[in-house]
């Protein structure tokens, strides 16, 4: 269905196409604490995540945020993101994922400029945003006959989010952290094209031209974790999404984000989830059904 003709073309919009509903997704508090969300990144999609109850310290692209209720985190396509897994905070939280997004002046599917912090702070305005976000996860459950309000939802949901990004306050970076800080992202870069690959970081960095250890100092210094660990949490957060949203076997998981054999698999992401992939699927599962507002 071509939902550009049944909505009032904002002039946000570039080429007078609307924003599309993907899916969207609920984490209940009790999920949260067992399971937080690792890293992670979605190619074909901006993500909006609301904290509904609780908190969140959450990773989006180079820094960390503490969220708490009412807030919304803007991730842009291609951006890493994810929980914290040594967090002690827990949260209930709704994502949407929105596609065919075309803003004047910025890529795909991405409503953050980068010149200031991608959250907004909804304070008063809490509830009836919520409500916004729990409208389309329930209506969601039924697109045969309710594609139509989604998509609108949707849409008010996106024009809504880029007001409210266009009053945030720009993030500064001090002249004599600017070359270091554009080496850590190039760094960052090489690992979120590589995390995949059975490489080794020798390698990784050789186009660089930089070794290990240096090229570790300056990643931790701006991203508060070691290349090698970035690299497992993108592997264990990837690894998430694809149990959330597909019946793929274990093996073809393992193979597809880097862990080789299954039986690794299953032993790392036991290690840092504390249950088996099938068992956190079952969990997941069961959270649907249980939980429909």
């Amino acid at each position: 269905m071509n939902i550009n003709s049944l909505n009032p073309v904002s002039p946000v919009f570039k080429g007078r196409t609307l924003p599309e509903f993907v899916n969207c997704h609920y984490i209940n508090i009790e999920h949260s604490r067992e399971h937080p969300i690792f890293l992670h990144k979605h190619e074909n999609r901006l993500e909006l995540y609301m904290v509904l109850e609780g908190e969140a310290r959450y990773f989006i692209d180079d820094k960390f945020y503490l969220l708490q209720k009412g807030d919304i985190a803007v991730i842009n396509q291609g951006v890493s993101h994810g929980e914290s897994p040594l967090s002690n905070e827990a949260n209930s939280s709704i994502s949407i994922g929105i596609s065919n997004l075309f803003i004047d002046g910025m890529p795909e599917n991405c409503l953050a400029d980068g010149t200031s912090d991608p959250i907004i702070h909804t304070r008063l305005l809490s509830d009836s945003i919520s409500g916004i976000f729990k409208t389309i996860y329930v209506f969601s459950a039924d697109m045969e006959h309710l594609d139509r309000t989604v998509n609108s939802l949707t849409t008010s949901l996106v024009l809504m989010v880029h007001q409210g990004l266009k009053s945030n306050s720009k993030r500064m970076i001090r002249d004599d952290q600017v070359s270091e800080y554009t080496l850590a992202k190039s760094i960052q870069h090489c690992l979120d094209e590589n995390y995949r690959n059975d490489m080794k970081l020798d390698d990784i960095f050789e186009n660089l031209h930089l070794s290990v250890s240096y090229a570790s100092h300056i990643f931790k210094k701006y991203f508060n974790v070691s290349p090698k660990k970035y690299i497992l949490e993108h592997r264990l957060g990837e690894a998430q999404q694809m149990l959330q949203s597909s019946n793929v076997s274990i093996v073809e998981i393992s193979e597809k984000i880097g862990f080789g054999s299954p039986n690794h698999f299953i032993t790392i992401f036991r290690k840092y989830t504390g249950c088996t992939p099938r068992q956190y699927q079952i969990s997941f599962q069961e959270m649907k059904l249980k939980d429909r507002f």
